[in-house]
């Protein structure tokens, strides 16, 4: 990983003269298409900090390019006394070696680079000031979708759905033994009566089906 504010190479004088050209057509964040691409394959999170005093001007501008790709053209407001920047960002990026090109520019401008390696499912934590542009942190992170969270609603509807089947073939079982039950005990009781009878009419000296 590397943190570096640099004398301009040939490449870092081109990619700011992109940056500046796309800054001063206001903002410019990539396209719905572009990041949906992003988003359908390997990616992870960037989360950008912006914290920065203001050096007599108030207008000021957060351009950043990733890999030589611009991904963001933003102004920034400005809040408290005395002025400063503080705002944030969170976008997709592309995994795998990644370089990170910030510029500030307007209020104090400064252009820092950062190299790191991207992996699949984590949230990178960026800050940016005036000065330099540094990494805080990186966690595991997976963002919520709709689409993820119909997947969860239907696997958890389907787990009701057997949970219920389940439950009705355990009562369907259960009616069953106790219908078998009561069934019993009615066999059991006829035979007892019949058993009855036969014995009493014995004992009154009538033939058994005799009237």
């Amino acid at each position: 990983m590397a943190n570096t504010t640099m004398p301009l190479s040939c490449r870092h004088i081109c990619l700011l003269l992109t940056l500046l050209l796309i800054s001063g057509c206001g903002r410019a964040d990539m396209s719905v298409e572009r990041s949906n691409y992003i988003l359908a394959h390997d990616h992870a999170w960037l989360e950008l900090t912006v914290d920065a005093p203001i050096q007599g001007k108030a207008d000021c501008m957060m351009v950043i390019a990733i890999n030589d790709e611009p991904f963001l053209s933003e102004p920034l407001f400005t809040t408290g006394r005395p002025l400063r920047i503080k705002t944030g960002f969170l976008f997709a990026i592309p995994v795998g070696p990644t370089q990170i090109d910030a510029q500030l520019r307007g209020c104090a401008d400064h252009f820092a680079s950062l190299e790191l390696e991207v992996t699949k499912d984590t949230l990178l934590r960026l800050r940016a000031d005036d000065k330099s542009l540094v990494k805080e942190g990186e966690e595991n992170y997976v963002r919520e979708t709709l689409e993820g969270v119909a997947e969860r609603l239907e696997q958890l509807h389907q787990t009701h759905a057997k949970d219920r089947q389940a439950l009705e073939r355990q009562l369907a079982s259960q009616s069953r033994l106790l219908l078998g039950g009561f069934v019993a005990v009615l066999l059991i009781m006829a035979i007892a009566l019949l058993l009855w009878w036969r014995g009493n009419r014995r004992n009154t000296g009538q033939p058994a089906g005799s009237v």
